[in-house]
Parts: structure tokens; sequence; C-alpha cells
């Protein structure tokens, strides 16, 4: 992971002045996220020369946001009295840069700003430049979601709706069926950004809005625009699509605005990777989504695509069936927004190098609730002789887990996945809700005994040991699923001490990294 890293970081950043601000800033925040990889000591170590480095890059690469140089520049407009790119002038047509200065999308431009900036501030607080940079964030901040009625220079609010949980990603001009929201990835991903700004600037009202904003947007979501087969708020013939696609005041229409194909229309609701998708993104509607439609998609099927969607696809599909999805993930072509080591750290949707299992099979072999680690298998092993009283070799943990794995039934590997046992089993994600003393280690130990007890006494059948061996995976299972549940009311009655992993990636920069 970490010569990936090293990669990426040392390519050529170019891409950058894309004559675009949306573009721009999704380069900004692919860019930035690397950096935030960098100060990762679990991948680094304590060598702090790859985030020097990056971190250099990132603010060389940022100035001309500063000085308004970076084509076409940001102007402020006083007849909606908002900041808007110049390139509505320039061209005269009010489609550019996505129709940008008529108000269109700025929730998805600026968004990428405000989530780089805050991983860039977290990172580096005292950059010279950082006040700079402050006062251009807080102006983004205000032309999208203005809290204040009293502020003279932009209204309040401009694209959120209250009433409808959602934001509105349609400006000012007037479309036959209303306004409309596309992207709701890229909705999730301002306010998220915004709260991240909150916090790392030290302003609590604005990380508290954020939070409830993103909160309700997600809610909103995963309500009208993200369908799992119990839907039934759309028509059957809508709910089958799995997302809505472009969300109008009187139409749902399966398309976007670019592109008319499935993986597209799909997959912009997938953008940027970033841990906070899975509050929107759960677990059983990316099953469904991806068993009902994607993986049937001919950029899926096909052996050898270099369409950059796929990658998208790929790393949302890794929730269902990470290996597969991360064999299939090496030699993807990336989308614009994205990159492989990106790809590697996301939480729910994660994709890897050839190197991943060994790494972090070495690296987090299990996870800790908030992300507290057992830092290698040799503790593991030790804990675990010390516990039974047996020896116990770091081989024989990997084999029985491996063999666990394997023992979960057909009709429970819904409930696996779900529950976050698939991704614990496979010593990926480092915000599991399993804690080092219990959850999975508890259960290991059990089959551990009972592995221990039948090769002593040599009595147990065969068919013995499969059954004690399929009740410890139904127990893990359930109980899984017991604490992910518990977990989900605390996100969806507002309780800030939830363990989730969306909420510990809302509670703090840091977990961006994850």
């Amino acid at each position: 992971m970490l010569r990936t890293l090293q990669k990426d970081i040392a390519a050529n950043w170019s891409d950058w002045n894309a004559n675009s601000w949306y573009y721009n800033g999704k380069y900004y925040q692919k860019y930035a996220s690397l950096c935030l990889m960098a100060a990762d000591s679990t991948i680094v170590g304590a060598d702090t020369t790859l985030l020097s480095y990056c971190l250099e890059k990132l603010e060389a690469m940022i100035e001309p946001v500063l000085n308004n140089t970076l084509s076409p520049p940001l102007m402020y407009d006083t007849l909606y009295s908002g900041l808007i790119s110049s390139s509505i002038f320039m061209t005269g047509s009010i489609y550019t840069e996505f129709g940008n200065g008529m108000y269109n999308d700025h929730h998805y431009h600026y968004g990428y700003f405000v989530t780089a900036s805050a991983m860039l501030k977290h990172l580096d607080p005292n950059w010279p430049r950082m006040p700079e940079l402050e006062r251009i964030i807080w102006t983004m901040l205000r032309d999208v979601a203005n809290p204040s009625a009293d502020d003279k220079y932009f209204p309040r609010f401009r694209h959120f709706s209250w009433y409808l949980g959602h934001s509105y990603s349609h400006g000012v001009t007037s479309i036959e069926n209303g306004k409309d929201e596309e992207s709701t990835s890229e909705d999730i991903n301002f306010y998220y950004g915004m709260t991240l700004w909150g916090r790392v600037t030290g302003n609590k009202a604005v990380e508290d809005l954020g939070s409830l904003m993103l909160r309700l947007d997600a809610h909103a979501i995963r309500t009208y625009f993200l369908l799992k087969s119990d839907n039934t708020i759309h028509p059957p013939e809508i709910v089958r699509n799995r997302v809505t696609g472009i969300f109008f005041d009187n139409r749902v229409w399966y398309n976007t605005w670019f592109l008319d194909e499935v993986y597209a229309i799909h997959g912009i609701q997938m953008i940027p990777v970033s841990p906070i998708n899975e509050l929107a993104r759960t677990s059983a509607f990316v099953e469904q989504e991806w068993n009902d439609v994607l993986s049937k998609e001919h950029i899926v099927v096909m052996k050898n695509s270099n369409n950059t969607w796929l990658s998208l696809l790929l790393v949302n599909a890794a929730t269902v069936n990470p290996m597969e999805s991360l064999h299939k993930l090496k030699n993807a072509s990336m989308d614009d927004a994205n990159v492989i080591k990106n790809s590697i750290i996301s939480v729910q949707t994660s994709a890897q190098p050839r190197n991943f299992r060994s790494v972090t099979s070495r690296q987090k072999p299990f996870a800790a609730k908030r992300g507290a680690t057992l830092e290698v298998w040799d503790n593991i092993a030790a804990a675990l002789s010390s516990a039974l009283k047996i020896p116990v070799k770091v081989k024989q943990i990997r084999d029985r887990l491996n063999l666990l794995k394997d023992r979960f039934k057909e009709t429970e590997q819904a409930s696996a996945v779900a529950s976050g046992v698939e991704e614990s089993l496979q010593a990926a994600n480092v915000q599991s809700h399993y804690s080092d003393a219990d959850g999975l280690v508890r259960e290991y130990m059990t089959l551990e005994r009972l592995h221990h007890d039948a090769k002593a006494a040599a009595k147990l059948s065969k068919e013995q040991k499969e059954e004690d061996l399929a009740q410890c995976a139904a127990n893990i299972v359930a109980e899984s699923c017991r604490r992910r549940a518990d977990r989900i009311d605390e996100t969806l009655s507002g309780d800030s001490s939830s363990s989730s992993d969306a909420e510990n990636a809302v509670s703090s920069a840091e977990s961006v990294e994850t």
C-alpha cells in the first residue's frame, strides 16, 4: 500500500488546471485525500517525509485559487447574490460549467473544495496562507448553505430544501418539470465537508448545522432516491431500477444529463468515493443494486474494460463481494475523482492492490470499535494462548478464520455482509464494531476450543464438527446483526454516542482517511 501511495503522490498533478471548477474540485479532493493517507502511521510509519512532500504539492496546487488566477476566475454576482464562475461571460452560454453561472450544482462544485480544504486545514493548520484559504471556503459555504437572515450578501440555504430534506441542483432558470437533483453522493459530500470544516476550524455551530443537514439529507436520499425492494414511495416500475436517476419535482427520469448509460445513472450516485457515502448507501441497498442491476452491466461482465466508470462500480461492489471486486479493480482505469490508493483506504467500498491481503493481515488483523486495533497477529495469538491455556499459532488463527468464513451458509451471506462480519473476517475494516476482547475473538475462542477438544478426544464425528462450526458462524452473524441494528437505531435517533462507521466519519476529519 505504501508503494501505491508513493506512486500516486509522485504522479503528475497537471490535470488540476481543468478550466472547470467542478473538475478542479474533484482533483483537489482526490489529492488532498492522498495527503491525508500519507499522515496515517499504519501506512507510512513514523516517517513524515511523504506527508511533507504531498502537502508541498497540494499547497502549491491551491495557490492559484487563493490568487483567483485559476481559470476561469470566480466572481461575485450582485443580481442573485452569489459566487459564480466567470466562464458564463467568457462563452455567453448559460450551460457552461454545467450552468454554474446560473447557480446550477454549486453544492457539487464547491463541496469538493470545502471537503478538501478541511483535510488541508487538519493536516497543516499553520500554513501561512491558511487565512486566505479560510476566507474563500467560508464564502463558498455562505453561497450554498448560509444560515443567517442578516447576511446581505448571500441568501439563506440557496440549495437546500428543509421541507424535502435534500438539495436541489438546478439553479435560477425555468425548467418544464421543476427543479431536480441528480448526484446524491456529491450532495452528501458538501454537507460532509461542511461538518468537517466546522470541526477543524473550531466552529461548533457550523459543525452542528452541517451534521444536521447531512443526517437529514442522507435520510431523504435513502427514502426517495436509492430504492430498496421494500420502497413504497415510488411505483414498482421505478423501484426496480434501484435509483431514480434525475429526480424532478414532477418527474422521475432514469437517466443523466450527460450519458444515457445505466452504469452512469448509478455511478453518478457514488462519486466521490468517501467514507460518508454509506450513511446513505446502506449495505442492503448496495447488495440489491449490484445483484439486480449493476452485475449485469456490459462493462462489468466483459473481461477487459477500460471504462473509468467500472472503477466506481467495483469500489461500490466491494461491500457485496470484496475479494472478487478487488481482483478486478487491479487493472481498472480510475475515475477522474478517484485514485487506486483512495480506493484502498475506503471503509465499506474499498479497493486494494495485489499485496492487500498480506499487508492488511499484518497491520490490522482485527478491527476494534472506533478504530482501536490490535497491532499484530502475534498479539492475538498470545492473548488466545493465554486464555485457552494452549499454544495458538498465527497460521492457525488465519486458517481457522478462513474455514469459519467458508462455513457461512448461502442464505447467511446477505446477513453476514450487512452486519459487517465479513469485513472483520477479512481484517479490512478499521471501523468495525468488534472489540479485541469480545465479538469475533470471543467466537473464535469458542471455535478453537471445539477443535482442540475434538483433537484431544478424537471422538467427534465430521458431521458434529461441521455442525459446531456452522453454529459458531450463525452466532457471529446473529450477534453482528444485533449490533449493527443497534447502531442504525442510534444513528436514526440522533444519538451522538453511536459508534457506526458513518458516524465516526462525521465526527472527525481524521476519519476521511479510513
